[in-house]
């Protein structure tokens, strides 16, 4: 897929500055829900709550050319599956892949919507662990590790550009996103890879808390967080019989 070109004017570069600048932007109270595009396009940007997801994506092996061919399988078999489970839930609003790093926006106007965004983390733990499974069964001299950041927060959306060049139009910007993943770049604990802030931890009920643990430390100033390595039942059940399997033969 190729973007839309056009050569670069600085006439017209400096004449859309000055429009965004001037822009009589209509400022409202934060909303508590994710409003529809052409809600955006009207007011320019809109503040609202929502609960970002940010997923990072390690692989351990050595750098040979063959090694590597292997990791490309092996990242776009986990990222195609990691989007279909960040998906299958319908308050997922938005989903993008940069690098080795996904970010899914989710409106959470419910508690119960966080604990879904819960179940879905549980998955991709498992389907982390599914995947390094297959490696194995392949002799692949590559493995997938995960870090998580979860946060309930401010956002900001906001129109990125008036021209119409087929990019992404809608801009996420705000604590939720950044905490997200801030907190996603901060962990190296891979044995326990989920990581939610006070404010989620907080809107979730104690059959979900009992599974986070509190950490008294935490790189980023004045940021309370919890740590979890839940697994879905179903999708662990698998790992277990297989993992077994591997070990028999």
């Amino acid at each position: 897929m190729r973007l839309i070109s056009s050569d670069y004017d600085l006439s017209e570069s400096l004449a859309r500055i000055d429009a965004f600048l001037n822009e009589d932007i209509k400022k409202s109270d934060a909303g508590d829900y994710i409003p529809l595009l052409t809600e955006i396009e009207q007011q320019g940007m809109f503040r609202t709550i929502c609960t970002a997801v940010c997923i990072k994506l390690d692989l351990d092996g050595n750098n040979s050319s063959e090694v590597f061919k292997d990791s490309s399988q092996v990242i776009r078999a986990f990222v195609n599956e990691a989007i279909e489970i960040l998906t299958s839930d319908s308050n997922c609003v938005d989903v993008s892949v940069v690098g080795f790093i996904i970010m899914a926006i989710y409106d959470t106007p419910f508690k119960a919507s966080i604990e879904q965004i819960i179940d879905k983390l549980a998955m991709m733990h498992s389907l982390r662990d599914i995947i390094n499974i297959k490696i194995m069964q392949k002799a692949e001299s590559c493995e997938i590790n995960l870090q998580i950041g979860v946060h309930y927060g401010d956002v900001i959306m906001m129109q990125a550009s008036h021209v119409n060049n087929s990019v992404n139009n809608i801009m996420w910007t705000g604590d939720a996103p950044n905490l997200a993943l801030k907190l996603t770049l901060s962990n190296i604990n891979d044995e326990r890879p989920i990581r939610i802030t006070s404010k989620v931890y907080d809107n979730l009920r104690k059959d979900y808390q009992v599974y986070f643990r509190q950490q008294p430390l935490c790189t980023i100033p004045n940021i309370v967080y919890y740590d979890a390595a839940i697994v879905n039942t179903k999708m662990n059940n698998w790992v277990k019989i297989n993992k077994k399997s591997d070990y028999e033969q």
